[in-house]
């Protein structure tokens, strides 16, 4: 229900969703509706366990959308993999201007 909400949201910019035990799976869900969310500004997914799976649907996810301009990721388990694609989607993604990957070595 909230993955198509908000893939026609035009009011919400701001969405935090942490602490919502996401997982790789809910994360491509949510992923998928971020390519075509033409409202959200600033989004956070920090601690919901999404690891490179997931870290890799918003990679793509964000190679189409124009409006989001904050995204933090922090400690959601992200190995290489899944940084890799992140960092290659800054070179396509022009509206990013803020990601966050912390991760507390103590969760």
């Amino acid at each position: 229900m909230l993955n198509e909400s908000l893939r026609s949201n035009s009011a919400i910019i701001e969405l935090n969703l942490c602490w919502n035990n996401l997982g790789a799976e809910g994360m491509k869900m949510l992923s998928e509706t971020l390519k075509y969310n033409s409202a959200l500004t600033k989004i956070d997914f920090s601690y919901n366990k999404i690891g490179d799976d997931g870290a890799i649907s918003v990679g793509e996810s964000l190679k189409y959308n124009t409006t989001l301009s904050s995204i933090k990721l922090s400690n959601n388990k992200i190995g290489d993999e899944g940084a890799k694609v992140l960092g290659e989607l800054l070179t396509i993604n022009t509206s990013l201007t803020t990601m966050k990957l912390e991760s507390d070595l103590f969760h």
